[in-house]
């Protein structure tokens, strides 16, 4: 009796926790099969716009660093050998060696660079619409937002994700004639090659003394102009390739360039300056680079080189505060004025005020034949710097003497301090100097 009582209640509550399961699961229905699809593709969307971002920053990291190479491996081929030196058939060979073998290098870089930069611009490609669908659904989001801030919130991510497809988009754009660009360099430096290869065959058979050499040295004046020409033409094409314009030729000074046998006179040539080049931190900078300029400096034909200071612009109304800074510069320039000498120096510095400038010019002595350069002034209205300070000497060998900081005192003294510069001699032998704590005094 006891056990069916016990059998009873266990099947009545079996019957009352069913019936109470059904009522919960009647209230809450459970998550339809096609709302559940719906949420996991909309984080999907989100997660793929985030890994595609992610790629993008990686391709555009790795393009730029095979442009930097391309930058230094063209910076290599700009080398001083051919800028004011005296080549006889034996350092002409050694330049062309030089050269022939920077060539791969740089053929190699643009290679990589041309890669990496199609590379990239097929993610581009590819995720700039993965960024816009991802821009749409936040929109959905917002659009079904009833929170105004969860709403804002939305909308912001969606023109996150808007903007950077746009940029993407927009980029993707320069990526071909960035290619074409780089390609042209590229057959240009391997046609370059080829050359150089014929010439170092061809310089090896030359005798370096006879009766032969001096008219030989006359043809193969054409080729050093062809390896300065190579220097200046693969700078111009990947000038173009960032998107920057150098100056005109007419504006840039030269430089000369002798071709001569060991016992023959000179036979001048004269080419353009090297021009720097500068790439862009990232192909998105290659539409708005601003032209390179580059201040000239021009020689006076005279024994003397003059140097200014850099002159301020105009300002169209009166600064006190400049105003005052210029009076300041003339009183001082005035009491400066000179002529200026170091012990036992070979050169003079001399100094003389024009307006609100003063005015340097190196003065020649002893075995000095020629000074060129130029001085522009520092913060403090008694210092100046020079940016480019080059001492030939009669021998033909010459001192760049650049960074050199001349300040002076209200002593009637002035200090020179120096950072250390190179000797080159005609043998390529670098014989390091240094230049520190000079103390020039007033001649007269």
């Amino acid at each position: 009796m006891t056990i069916r009582v016990l059998v009873s209640l266990g099947l009545l509550g079996l019957l009352a926790m069913a019936l109470y399961g059904a009522a919960l699961t009647k209230d809450t229905p459970a998550l339809p099969v096609e709302a559940e699809s719906v949420a996991t593709a909309e984080a999907k969307v989100f997660e793929r716009g985030l890994l595609w971002r992610k790629e993008v920053e990686r391709d555009e990291k790795a393009m730029r660093l095979s442009l930097d190479r391309l930058d230094k491996a063209i910076a290599l081929i700009a080398d001083d050998n051919l800028n004011g030196e005296r080549l006889t058939i034996v350092e002409l060979r050694a330049v062309v060696r030089q050269m022939q073998r920077r060539t791969p290098e740089v053929a190699a870089a643009h290679k990589e660079a041309r890669a990496d930069t199609l590379r990239y611009g097929e993610t581009l490609c590819e995720a700039a619409p993965v960024l816009s669908a991802a821009a749409k659904r936040f929109e959905d989001y917002a659009a079904d937002e009833p929170y105004e801030e969860l709403r804002d919130d939305y909308r912001l991510w969606s023109e996150s994700f808007r903007a950077i497809a746009e940029k993407y988009l927009q980029q993707e754009t320069l990526v071909g004639p960035t290619v074409e660009t780089i390609t042209d360099n590229l057959d240009f430096v391997e046609r370059v090659d080829t050359q150089l290869k014929r010439v170092e065959a061809l310089l090896e058979i030359v005798p370096e003394e006879s009766a032969e050499t001096e008219e030989f040295l006359s043809r193969l004046a054409a080729y050093v102009r062809s390896f300065a020409d190579f220097r200046e033409r693969l700078r111009s094409l990947h000038g173009r390739t960032t998107g920057q314009r150098l100056e005109q030729e007419a504006e840039q000074p030269a430089v000369k360039i002798t071709v001569t046998s060991l016992k023959a006179d000179a036979r001048q040539k004269t080419f353009a300056q090297d021009k720097p080049l500068l790439l862009p931190q990232s192909l998105s900078a290659l539409s708005n680079v601003p032209a390179v300029r580059r201040e000239a400096w021009s020689p006076i034909p005279t024994p003397d080189i003059s140097f200014t200071s850099e002159r301020a612009k105009p300002e169209p109304r009166v600064n006190p505060r400049k105003a005052e800074a210029r009076a300041t510069t003339q009183r001082r320039a005035e009491r400066f004025a000179g002529v200026w000498a170091a012990p036992d120096s070979n050169f003079e510095i001399v100094l003389e005020r024009s307006g609100d400038d003063l005015l340097a010019s190196i003065g020649r002595r002893g075995v000095v034949t020629e000074v060129s350069g130029r001085l522009r002034q520092r913060g403090e209205a008694d210092s100046f710097v020079a940016e480019r300070l080059v001492y030939t000497f009669a021998s033909g060998e010459s001192v760049d003497l650049a960074g050199t900081v001349l300040t002076f005192t209200d002593d009637g003294h002035a200090s020179v301090t120096g950072v250390r510069y190179g000797f080159a001699t005609r043998s390529d032998k670098v014989v390091r100097l240094g230049l520190q704590n000079y103390e020039l005094r007033r001649v007269r």
